[in-house]
């Protein structure tokens, strides 16, 4: 039978070995395997903890994989089912869905919200789901990336006049040209959008919590404590993201640099894990310029410099080699200013507040300006051109800055980092087209959204 609970650690250890973030949180939540849970895997409460805890149904588990379609690795389908019931948490599903319940059915609200986590999953999980028969917003005709919110709206537009929900045929249509494309004509029958009761975690997670609560207050349980059984999730998650933190500031001490990995696994829309880090420090609000600071310098004090020996004086007695410490290489990096004609006087304020900023924090960066496929000036020492007044600005042409920083790649290897400046409306690196150099992509206006972009994405706006 799969999984055992040791298949369950094995997958979240080799995730950890493996470096992936998502690993490190799901080990801080309790796992279970049940044979009798209803569903295949789904998120319960401990009321005796006060603690949230995945379950697993290994006989419903085995059932799907034997009837999936396509060939799907076992493991990589249990990450993505735990990591799934964890982003039901994390998006605050369960409260928001207990809200909504006297407006929508729970079928709907199931649908809702498996629709609002599959498609910011990793895409390899999200590609192991989908062949499992997990709901994806195209499966609709629906935009990636909306809220639980946002895709309850939508389903009930396509209702019809009895209520059921109308699948769109475009989302089929695509997956069928995409089979005949790739020459896999004999899958192209068996296309089709999976029965929308396969998966019904969060149902099952809300009936539990109101049996818990009823349980409690019929036994009067409330009478023998002050906590009320309504309390036990927000409980629950407070103890969560405390162990959250615990662990990430552990990691930290380890050097890993959380605000600036890459996580070149995010979903679409997922804008990285920064969401995630949002939800467990819900109060931090961290400023652009630690931000920047931090993608740069990193966030350990130890990481700017060599630890190394110096030699002692030739007239002293000891001859002992003593510990010393040499400065840290930094790494040379280019300012690229977007100067398209989107660009205005704001934007150019804020670029002169990343120049302060830089020089501010003692990084030995370059400056030049590019738009309509042309680099306006040789890269710069920012010093020199802070002091000559070099900013007047030339171009007012078209926007590019993904073109930009392959020419500067092609041309100045040296930089091995790129900040790029720009308001956001063009084109950037992706997870299917990545950037050949690291960049940094500060943007002046907060509404231009940067979903799924290769890089660290930084909004200038507070």
């Amino acid at each position: 039978m799969y999984p055992t609970i040791e298949d369950i650690e094995r997958v979240i250890q080799q995730g950890i070995k493996n470096n992936d973030f998502y690993a490190y949180m799901l080990s801080a939540i309790d796992r279970r395997v049940d044979e009798k849970a209803k569903g295949i895997a789904y998120v319960s409460l401990n009321a005796k903890k006060a603690s949230w805890m995945l379950v697993v149904n290994p006989l419903n588990f085995s059932k799907m994989l034997e009837q999936t379609a396509e060939k799907v690795h076992k493991e990589t389908l249990l990450y993505a089912i735990l990591l799934h019931e964890f982003f039901h948490l994390a998006r605050d599903h369960f409260e928001r869905s207990k809200e909504l319940k006297g407006f929508y059915s729970m079928k709907t609200l199931n649908i809702a919200a498996d629709l609002a986590i599959n498609c910011t999953l990793p895409y390899h999980l999200q590609d192991a789901l989908r062949r499992a028969g997990g709901l994806f917003p195209d499966q609709f005709g629906f935009d990636n990336g909306l809220s639980l919110e946002q895709y309850l709206e939508n389903i009930m537009k396509k209702k019809d006049k009895d209520g059921n929900i109308e699948y769109a045929e475009n989302g089929l249509e695509e997956e069928k040209k995409k089979a005949s494309k790739e020459g896999r004509e004999a899958e192209i029958s068996k296309i089709k959008i999976d029965d929308p009761q396969k998966f019904v975690d969060v149902s099952i997670t809300i009936d539990e919590l109101e049996e818990l609560e009823k349980a409690a207050y019929d036994r009067k349980q409330n009478e023998k404590s002050q906590i009320s059984p309504k309390a036990y999730p927000n409980l629950a998650t407070t103890k969560l993201k405390n162990d959250l933190k615990k662990m990430i500031d552990n990691l930290k001490k380890f050097g890993l640099d959380i605000e600036n990995s890459r996580d070149r696994y995010a979903g679409v829309g997922s804008g990285g894990f920064g969401w995630l880090i949002d939800w467990i420090f819900k109060e931090a609000k961290i400023p652009w310029k630690k931000l920047l600071k931090n993608s740069l310098l990193g966030n350990t004090r130890s990481r700017e410099w060599y630890r190394s020996f110096r030699r002692t004086h030739p007239r002293s007695d000891s001859g002992i080699l003593l510990k010393g410490k040499y400065p840290f290489k930094q790494e040379k990096v280019l300012v690229l200013l977007d100067t398209s004609g989107s660009m205005g006087q704001e934007d150019y304020q804020q670029f002169f507040g990343v120049l302060n900023s830089l020089k501010k924090d003692g990084i030995e960066a370059f400056v030049s300006q590019w738009d309509f496929g042309k680099l306006h000036m040789e890269p710069t020492p920012l010093i020199s051109y802070m002091q000559h007044d070099y900013a007047q600005i030339i171009g007012g042409g078209g926007t590019d800055m993904a073109a930009g920083v392959i020419y500067v790649h092609e041309h100045f290897p040296d930089f091995q980092r790129i900040i790029v400046v720009t308001d956001g409306g063009t084109s950037y690196f992706t997870e299917d087209n990545p950037s050949p150099v690291p960049v940094i992509w500060l943007i002046t206006e907060d509404y231009m959204t940067f979903e799924n972009a290769d890089g660290k994405v930084i909004y200038l706006k507070e």
